[in-house]
């Protein structure tokens, strides 16, 4: 066996697995012995062919009849020809192609059929026709080269079928006498040595190539593989993100909603500073869970746009609203200075790009111990803000008067989990994810976040986006872009009236949403799980339901199913069903309209979103639900309109 190995500096072989290599060599031969028989059948029909040819070739040629010798090579050729091609075909048909056997006897049939035809000569009666020896001479030494090049893949037999065809050709050559007769001993020999060291040339190269073939399919197959295996991590690690999402949002949902209802009920300014700290440590953490989850969003699926027509005024108002919450605590001022008319309507994703200004605004308020935050909004160069159509060049600024950032950083600044080490008192927290998520969101609007720094006077940070002008769009529409207050609802909207049903399984979340949505005029009735919410709905009636995803006994998805189910059973119109989930926002809004829910509220939610959203689907209601015909301020009582129910909180 021929050692295929790669050799080092030394000239001995490189070390490998001894069991990788000898089935690298197995496949090597098993790939020769494939080519060998590929050319079989072919061959061997021919050469059956070729010897009646012969045969008729003697009888016309000769006056005498056929002698027994030479009947008996056409015999004995004929019957070999034919043993090789069936041969060749139980090889195909065969289940176990790669056993011992079928080398060997392929071997074998050649050795023995080159021996055939190596004692044409002494078989033929040609002696005293020098024309005809020189034809059958010639077409042995034919047959010999063109079978040698068939089956170079294997110099073995190579040499098994050139051996003997080309030794008897010389030797009947010599046996002739006469310079003519040694001279063509001398060129068949000859021939035969060139044929011998070219055949374990051609092995070889045939070889070297069939290691490299297999070890590129190996290499492809392990490619293939870790590639798979990637695959499978990335959704592992996704579904442990969800997981893990939902069971921190789950907990966090409660904790937010208990700080607001407490806010609502404190009066005290210590009691009322401390539930503050409470929720800004919850909106930190809620924070951090967003970060993570949308880093792993934006790596594994990339960024979904959802634009529609926004006041970029408005949107920028809201965020250093939100931003001077915070920043009145180390009294310091956020303010707005934009160039933009009020009424300049683009089209844009308001979620995303209120993000990045949150994060930047919020970074900006971080690492400001003294002074100022300044928003600014300004049109790039020449551009105006007129009535006509097309994109409008818009310039975001945030600019703070910090302690700056030093240049050997700013290069890296957007670079995830990348964090400026503080050497002063002055520490901050966070995952250092958000500029690197802003990045990815500013370059998905077509804009790219630069960063401008000095030590000592403070930071800013711009993006340019070219925005499409829009018009005015409906009510309901425009106020679906509208940011969420933290704490209070919008107490000029009329106060809602109807029964909702709560499916939820978490006590505390259950307390939080009926407390909301009670804080709204609504009737309230909680179910533990699917299964219960069927149960109640079996013998009640409901406005609208709030419908959780993850429950024992029966989870959301599958008690939708079994609503609409019911309703069509029934003859009932089909109630809206609103979904509650703490885990991925994109993915659970798709899955929750597949399935046949109305719309979608994550959690944690504010009071302001679940506000939006049942007003849509309450407003279309009679004069009992829906709409209330007297308007209350937010909080107020109301009398009860069913009966209290065992599930009910």
């Amino acid at each position: 066996m021929e050692d295929f190995r790669p050799h080092n500096a030394a000239g001995s072989p490189a070390p490998i697995d001894t069991t990788i290599a000898d089935a690298l060599q197995e496949r090597i031969t098993h790939a020769r012995v494939r080519m060998l028989y590929g050319h079989m059948p072919v061959t061997a029909w021919t050469l059956g062919g070729f010897i009646i040819v012969i045969g008729g070739l003697i009888h016309f040629t000769q006056p005498a009849p056929l002698t027994l010798p030479t009947l008996a090579w056409l015999t004995l050729a004929l019957v070999l020809a034919v043993t090789r091609a069936l041969h060749a075909q139980s090889y195909f048909r065969s289940a176990n192609r790669q056993a011992p056997f079928w080398r060997r006897s392929y071997y074998w049939l050649s050795l023995v059929f080159s021996v055939c035809w190596g004692a044409l000569p002494w078989a033929l009666p040609i002696s005293h026709d020098q024309q005809l020896a020189t034809a059958i001479i010639g077409v042995m030494i034919g047959m010999a080269a063109t079978g040698a090049a068939q089956i170079s893949s294997d110099r073995a037999n190579v040499r098994a079928w050139t051996v003997p065809i080309l030794a008897s050709s010389a030797i009947y050559c010599a046996n002739t006498g006469g310079p003519l007769g040694w001279f063509g001993f001398i060129s068949i020999m000859g021939f035969l040595v060139i044929l011998w060291l070219e055949a374990d040339r051609a092995h070889r190269r045939i070889s070297e190539m069939l290691r490299l073939r297999f070890e590129s399919e190996e290499l492809a197959h392990a490619r293939a593989q870790a590639l798979h295996e990637a695959e499978s991590l990335s959704a592992a690690k996704g579904r442990f993100l969800a997981t893990m999402s939902h069971e921190m949002r789950t907990p966090l949902h409660g904790i937010l909603g208990l700080s607001r209802m407490l806010r609502a009920r404190l009066r005290q300014p210590e009691d009322l500073s401390q539930i503050g700290l409470l929720h800004n440590a919850g909106e930190h953490l809620l924070g951090v869970i967003n970060d993570v989850l949308d880093f792993s969003r934006l790596k594994d699926h990339g960024l979904r746009l959802n634009a529609r027509p926004v006041l970029l005024n408005e949107l920028a108002r809201h965020v250093c609203e939100l931003s001077q919450v915070t920043a009145r605590d180390k009294c310091l001022v956020v303010m707005l200075r934009s160039e933009l008319p009020d009424h300049l309507w683009l089209q844009a994703d308001p979620d995303r790009l209120r993000q990045v200004l949150t994060n930047l605004v919020g970074n900006a308020v971080k690492f400001t111990a003294q002074g100022h935050v300044v928003v600014r909004l300004g049109l790039d160069g020449g551009d105006t803000a007129g009535p006509d159509e097309g994109a409008c060049h818009v310039v975001f600024e945030v600019q703070d008067t910090g302690r700056g950032i030093p240049e050997a950083h700013i290069e890296r600044i957007f670079d995830a989990f990348h964090q400026v080490e503080a050497h002063d008192d002055y520490q901050v927290g966070g995952t250092g994810l958000g500029l690197s998520i802003s990045q990815q969101i500013c370059m998905a609007m077509g804009g790219k976040l630069r960063c401008e720094s000095r030590v000592g006077i403070g930071t800013t940070f711009s993006f340019n986006l070219a925005l499409p002008r829009t018009h005015r769009p409906s009510d309901e529409v425009a106020s679906a872009g509208l940011p969420h207050d933290l704490f209070n609802d919008d107490d000029g909207a009329p106060r809602l009236a109807g029964r909702v049903l709560v499916v939820e399984d978490n006590l505390v979340n259950a307390l939080v949403a009926k407390a909301t949505l009670e804080s709204l005029g609504l009737e309230v009735v909680v179910a533990e799980n699917g299964l219960r919410a069927l149960e109640w709905l079996a013998a009640h009636e409901a406005d609208l339901v709030l419908m959780d995803f993850h429950m024992p006994e029966m989870g959301g998805i599958e008690a939708t199913r079994r609503i609409r189910e019911m309703e069509v059973r029934q003859g009932w119109s089909a109630m809206p069903i609103v979904a509650m989930s703490a885990g991925d926002q994109i993915d659970d809004h798709r899955h929750c309209l597949e399935v046949g829910m109305n719309d979608y509220v994550s959690k944690p939610f504010v009071p302001r979103d679940m506000n939006r959203v049942l007003r849509s689907h309450l407003q279309n209601l009679g004069p009992r639900r829906g709409l209330a015909a007297v308007q209350a301020p937010c909080g107020a009582s109301h009398p009860a309109t069913a009966e209290p129910h065992p599930m009910q909180a």
